[in-house]
């Protein structure tokens, strides 16, 4: 290749020296109308609403850790809100119901726009991974529409996640041991996205283009694919 387009930390190691490679985490217009949306709607009042959308997977998503982890601190103001599975296609995935003592409403699947608002209307969202090589590579476009409308994450290291969460402070980081500690002690507000603009495109066009100019100044190469 003449160059590559990474995302990821993990890519950028595996490829750099052999073209030019520039690291770009999943980016979003932030000018545009659908990030804009009204923080207001589930946030009133002491209950805590911790947010999840998409469309997971038992062997990437650890939903199951999490919801056994809420079960266990028993706390009434503590709410999940799962949008993208109903609570049979949880059961089917884990292969058990959920945990007794989660307090969670499952949403079903909805048109990306209201999952949006959802998003932004929660306290916090969370994703927890498995640690491999699939997650190490990959980054969770969730948590970069998570950052984008203005909702903390709560969230394991995988990925470049602590990178993200530490530079940016823009969550918080949890170990599965340390989880119920977390939402044992989990208040309102206790974190909030400082910048909300951290993935916008706009922020990386200098290092598009000076990684097209390097690709430019290799002079490219003569591929026959076909061959």
């Amino acid at each position: 290749m003449d160059g590559l387009i990474v995302i990821s930390r993990y890519l950028e190691g595996v490829y750099s020296g052999d073209c030019p490679v520039v690291l770009v985490p999943p980016l979003v217009d932030r000018g545009e109308r659908k990030w804009q949306c009204d923080r207001a709607c589930l946030t009133g009042g002491e209950e805590i609403v911790i947010g999840y959308a998409g469309s997971p997977s038992r062997t990437k998503e650890r939903l199951d850790i999490v919801l056994e982890c809420a079960a266990a601190t028993w706390r009434d103001d503590l709410r999940f809100c799962l949008i993208g599975l109903e609570e049979r296609d949880y059961s089917g995935m884990y292969g058990k119901p959920v945990p007794d003592g989660a307090n969670v409403t499952f949403l079903g699947r909805v048109e990306h726009g209201r999952a949006l608002q959802i998003v932004a209307s929660c306290d916090y969202t969370i994703i927890f991974r498995d640690k491999n090589r699939v997650t190490e590579a990959g980054f969770p476009t969730k948590f970069v529409e998570s950052v984008s409308l203005g909702t903390p994450v709560i969230c394991n290291d995988n990925s470049d996640l602590a990178h993200w969460i530490n530079s940016s402070c823009c969550g918080m980081l949890s170990s599965p041991e340390e989880l119920k500690s977390v939402f044992a002690n989990l208040e309102k507000k206790q974190v909030t996205v400082a910048d909300r603009w951290v993935f916008d495109y706009r922020r990386y066009k200098r290092a598009i283009a000076a990684f097209m100019d390097q690709v430019e100044k290799g002079g490219g190469k003569d591929h026959d694919y076909m061959r």
